[in-house]
């Protein structure tokens, strides 16, 4: 029984890390073998950080009137903000591992700081994202203990901006597709408290962000490393359906609420 988990959180880990910056949804208790789950649920994003690396070259000039080439490189921490509507499906074909897709649609703007502006990149056209993962139960929730699980994940969410918004300096029409890939590691427990079931625990995320002038060919990009904190919660509606909401902090702010359905 032991080795059993122990394989199915190696399986866990060794997954190339797949969820983007979106919520769980989904507590840790482990769910029934050949089930099958449905959750719609809305979310809000704010905050969310990425990282640009940009490059500049140049001429310089000493005071013996000698030039030269230069090269500088300089990272800009931009944010986006986000809401989406998503619909996820998770399967368990066996006992330990759930497999998990969704798909979203929603609005999007991100900002940039420039020396001398604030530029916030908005559109009229919805975004996309989708999501893959895998979960692995760990520990299952005992009368004194709490359910225990691992979560891998892949996110690929792409937006296209047809203005900036420059603020003081006015609005430009631009032709600009944003396109955000994270790659998450979580771990998080849950315990039910009479009919309802809290949960929390921690999300790491290597985030990988590329911004492209579509018109012009130019682009930029960058990664980094985020961590976060997320608290849910599960209230039973009826027999097979559930209210989920969940709220995240630490790389973005995050609000989700949502509708979970048994199918099997």
């Amino acid at each position: 029984m032991m080795s059993a988990k122990i394989c199915s959180l190696i399986v866990c880990l060794a997954f190339p890390l797949v969820a983007s910056g979106e919520l769980f949804m989904s507590t840790a208790r482990q769910s029934a073998e050949k089930s099958l789950v449905f959750t719609s649920f809305y979310q809000e994003t704010s905050g969310q950080k990425f990282r640009l690396k940009v490059s500049g070259a140049g001429v310089a000039q000493t005071g013996n009137n000698l030039a030269y080439s230069s090269q500088s490189d300089s990272e800009v921490d931009g944010k986006q903000r986000r809401g989406t509507f998503f619909v996820k499906m998770s399967v368990q074909p066996w006992e330990n591992l759930q497999y998990y897709g969704a798909i979203g649609i929603g609005d999007s703007s991100i900002e940039i700081p420039s020396a001398t502006v604030r530029n916030t990149f908005v559109g009229d056209a919805p975004g996309l994202t989708y999501l893959i993962g895998i979960k692995s139960n760990i520990f299952p929730e005992t009368e004194v203990t709490p359910a225990i699980s691992a979560d891998a994940g892949f996110g690929w969410t792409r937006h296209y901006f047809n203005r900036i918004d420059q603020h003081e300096a006015g609005v430009r029409n631009i032709n600009a597709r944003f396109d955000c890939l994270d790659y998450h590691l979580g771990f998080w427990v849950s315990r039910h408290i009479g009919e309802t079931e809290p949960y929390a625990g921690l999300k790491m995320t290597r985030r990988t962000v590329k911004l492209k002038s579509i018109g012009e060919g130019e682009r930029v990009g960058g990664a980094n490393d985020y961590a976060a904190v997320f608290l849910g919660v599960k209230f039973p509606v009826f027999a097979k359906e559930s209210l989920v909401t969940e709220l995240s902090f630490g790389d973005a702010t995050r609000f989700g609420i949502g509708l979970e359905i048994k199918l099997k």
